[in-house]
């Protein structure tokens, strides 16, 4: 279109009055293959048109749609920052801009920072650095250009060597615990041949380190016990360790800490792949869960 036809009336008369070769208009643009297609109105309107054009082709040969305008519905965007936007947008895509034609009518005035003379010039002061000789026991300066003849001495940086720092055992405190340890022996060996089994191990150490132990054995008949701190239990009655816990609360003896040493034995011929012999050692930590 020429600048005289984009103002004679009598081509848009008939523009009105003839159809509109859209159709037409589009595929010749495509024939073009543009990379970038710069819609001059709102956005959403000719590029959903287009769109039926490209929606079969590959995503690599589609052309970018580019609106300038700002969407009517959109009120926070100016037409300005709309239109920055887009001539921002079309060069990241590799567009040509004329830009002093786009900053032709705004004015600009330079204006002149102090300058800084950057010489490089060092004017920190330094403090030689002095160094022990470690065969000798002179001093030797950093500044020195003299070679040292001791090889010990050379590239010799004194260092701090870490250690642990000491712990007061009369200030240190610690937290005492009652445990609740399911013993893998018996109550009748539990001061005699059971003093080489873990159990015993295990709660005498404990009760070295100032923590409550109480003991419980595996029963199938329950006895009781003399000593404060032994019981017996069969494990296959749910029962049993909610009265022992509830006895233990009324002596201050609940525990907050529960090793379970059930589950070691000495048989050999004991299949731990076995289901049956699983169920039996989970069914019981799970009564003794539920009764916690």
């Amino acid at each position: 279109m020429s600048n005289k036809t984009a103002i004679d009336p009598q081509y848009w008369g008939n523009h009105m009055q003839q159809p509109v070769r859209f159709v037409e208009n589009i595929q010749a643009l495509l024939a073009e293959k543009p990379d970038v297609i710069l819609e001059v109105g709102s956005p959403k309107i000719l590029s959903k048109l287009l769109g039926k054009f490209t929606q079969e082709w590959p995503e690599v040969d589609c052309p970018f749609v580019l609106p300038c305008l700002r969407h009517p519905r959109d009120p926070k965007t100016s037409d300005s920052e709309a239109f920055t936007q887009a001539i921002t947008t079309f060069w990241q895509a590799g567009g040509t801009l004329d830009w002093q034609a786009f900053h032709r009518q705004q004015i600009r005035r330079r204006i002149a920072l102090p300058t800084y003379q950057f010489d490089r010039q060092r004017c920190w002061p330094e403090k030689p650095k002095t160094l022990r000789s470690f065969s000798s026991g002179h001093v030797l300066s950093s500044a020195s250009t003299e070679k040292i003849a001791d090889i010990r001495d050379r590239a010799y940086i004194p260092s701090w060597a870490r250690s642990v720092v000491p712990v007061n055992p009369e200030t240190a405190t610690r937290q005492a615990y009652c445990w609740l340890v399911l013993m893998d022996g018996t109550l009748e060996n539990s001061q005699q041949s059971d003093r080489y089994n873990l159990g015993f191990q295990l709660a005498q150490a404990l009760e070295q380190q100032g923590d409550t132990v109480v003991r419980v054995f595996r029963s199938i008949v329950p006895k009781p016990s003399n000593t404060l701190g032994y019981y017996t239990l069969n494990p296959s009655q749910p029962d049993a360790y909610q009265d022992l816990l509830a006895h233990l609360q009324t002596l201050h003896l609940y525990p907050n800490r529960i090793s379970d040493l059930w589950n070691l034995t000495e048989n050999q011929n004991l299949q731990w792949k076995d289901s049956a012999v699983l169920m039996v050692y989970f069914t019981q930590l799970a009564l003794l869960i539920y009764s916690l």
